[in-house]
C-alpha cells in the first residue's frame, strides 16, 4: 500500500475472505459488494452477507461512505474523506485452508471519478516470492493461495470514489 503519514487515518479491521465447504467444492468463490445496500453477498449455499462495508475490508486509510440525493436521487459510495489527498482499501481472501490455489480471477469494478481523480486497483499475495534483486518472480495469478485486492484513490478532487 502507499506510504502512511502521521495525518492518514489508517483503519485495521483485517477481514479475511475464506472458502465456504460449498465453494471448495464448486472450486469457485464469487463476492459482490453493494455500496447501496452496504452489504457484502457471498453466492455460495447459504447466501451468507456481510453487513456494513468496513466489516469485508482488510485494511482502510482516509476512506468512508458517503451518502447524498441528486435530483431525487439518493447517490452511495465509497470514497476518500474531503479533508485527504489520497485514500486506500484493501480486501484479502485466504484460500490455503482448501489446498485449492487461484487459477482465474475476474475482478469487475464500477468506479468513477471528477475533476482529475485517479482510482487504480493492484493485486498482490503472501505466496509471492522475490528472487536475489528483489524483483518479483513471476507476475502470474496461477498458483496463488491469497490475494490482496487493493484500490488507491487520489487526484486534487475530492469526489473520487470507488
Amino acid at each position: 500500500m502507499k506510504e502512511e503519514t502521521k495525518t492518514d487515518e489508517v483503519q485495521r479491521p483485517e477481514h479475511v475472505f475464506q472458502l465456504s465447504e460449498k465453494e471448495k467444492k464448486e472450486k469457485f468463490f464469487r463476492l459482490r459488494y453493494s455500496a447501496r445496500e452496504d452489504m457484502y453477498c457471498r453466492y455460495d449455499a447459504d447466501g451468507s452477507a456481510i453487513d456494513g462495508w468496513q466489516n469485508g475490508v482488510h485494511t482502510m486509510v482516509n476512506l468512508r461512505r458517503y451518502k447524498t440525493e441528486i435530483n431525487g436521487e439518493e447517490m452511495v459510495y465509497l470514497t476518500r474523506k474531503s479533508e485527504c489527498a489520497s485514500a486506500s482499501v484493501s480486501w484479502k481472501f485466504d484460500f490455503r485452508d482448501s489446498d485449492l490455489v487461484i487459477d482465474n480471477i475476474q475482478a469487475i469494478t464500477y468506479s468513477r471519478t471528477e475533476n482529475d481523480g485517479n482510482i487504480t486497483y493492484d493485486m498482490a499475495t503472501e505466496d509471492h516470492t522475490k528472487d536475489k534483486t528483489g524483483n518479483k518472480e513471476d507476475s502470474v495469478l496461477n498458483g496463488w493461495q491469497t490475494l490482496l485486492f487493493i484500490a488507491y484513490i487520489d487526484g486534487r478532487d475530492r469526489k473520487s470514489v470507488v
